[in-house]
């Protein structure tokens, strides 16, 4: 079930904000997945602004709090069209984080696609035994495309039409210009806050087809609904 709200993205930024910091307060670690796209600056915002309230916790906070990407293009680390760039242009500041990259080094080979792939999954499965052991709370900002993607999973791709009942929570594949490196539907189960926002008069079609049952190789975005909670924030106001 999805919750929208006609809001803003400072709005969404706050949520996120408040929902972690509650968690914090009392110990608890969070796991935030990111998203690149128009919800990197978005994203940037609610670690810089963890980072800037923790003020003498900081220490602690390296401990505590976790941002990784939801999905990520494959290639050399750092490559202009790194969404973990897109986060750093964005004024991502996370030396006071424990910053977890989907990239490492210099290798562009089908060698290395294939191990950075097993690399995340294996950082997403320990995740997931951890939030089963009620460990770690998972809070994601995600984005949805025109037509109807989100976190780097498109419309009859392989990885929409993987079970979210499944154990493998890291995967990649081949899409138009990228090799993509992403969460899986099985993944979506183990998110507790998803926050998206999907803002423009292109995405009005995407949000009236969320409010509709339709299979996720039609619409990845309705793996959103998987989430325990799910606040969709828009500019847009839409048909009741």
């Amino acid at each position: 079930m999805i919750t929208i709200r006609t809001d803003t993205r400072e709005a969404l930024v706050e949520e996120l904000v408040g929902e972690i910091s509650r968690h914090l307060a009392k110990n608890e670690p969070v796991l935030f997945l990111a998203s690149g796209g128009s919800t990197a600056g978005s994203a940037a915002a609610v670690c810089n602004t963890l980072i800037e309230q923790a003020g003498t916790r900081r220490s602690l906070l390296h401990w505590l709090f976790t941002v990784t990407l939801a999905d990520e293009r494959f290639g050399i680390e750092g490559h202009p069209d790194s969404n973990w760039k897109l986060l750093e242009d964005s004024g991502l500041k996370s030396g006071s984080i424990n910053a977890v990259k989907v990239l490492h080094g210099g290798d562009e080979s089908s060698q290395a696609f294939l191990h950075e792939i097993d690399r995340f999954n294996e950082f997403l499965t320990e995740a997931a035994v951890r939030h089963e052991a009620k460990h770690l709370f998972v809070a994601a900002l995600l984005g949805i495309g025109g037509d109807g993607h989100t976190a780097g999973i498109l419309p009859e791709s392989p990885l929409s039409t993987m079970p979210p009942e499944g154990t493998r929570y890291g995967e990649g594949y081949k899409a138009g210009l990228f090799r993509r490196i992403t969460i899986t539907p099985a993944f979506f189960r183990h998110i507790d806050l998803a926050a998206v926002w999907a803002g423009g008069e292109e995405k009005r079609e995407a949000l009236e087809n969320l409010r509709k049952d339709l299979l996720p190789a039609a619409q990845p975005a309705q793996l959103i609904k998987l989430a325990s909670r799910a606040i969709l924030h828009t500019d847009l106001i839409l048909k009741s």
